[in-house]
């Protein structure tokens, strides 16, 4: 049985709580490595786009362009901001 197979018998939410609910197999170095890894994905996310829409912030020469991007750059550096506080503060006990 291939390990997608496997996978596919449970549901997100079993497979959840058994890597962050149940302690007795002791998973917390893998739900540190899984925490590191999707907050690596999503604030590289977020730096891309911020990034592409700082571009586009100097070369717009319409207000209209200049004020919807600066709400989307305010928006995105908001949501990292957020992520970033919320890493810290991750809690992941053995």
């Amino acid at each position: 049985m291939k390990v997608k197979d496997f996978v596919k018998m449970f549901t997100k939410e079993e497979i959840l709580e058994a890597l962050f609910n149940d302690r007795e197999f002791g998973f917390a170095r893998m739900q540190i490595r899984i925490c590191r890894v999707l907050y690596e994905k999503k604030s590289d996310k977020l730096l891309t786009e911020l990034e592409k829409t700082g571009e586009n912030f100097q070369k717009c020469k319409k207000a209209a362009q200049w004020v919807d991007n600066n709400k989307k750059y305010e928006r995105i550096d908001k949501q990292l901001e957020k992520l970033n506080k919320d890493f810290e503060a991750l809690d992941v006990q053995p």
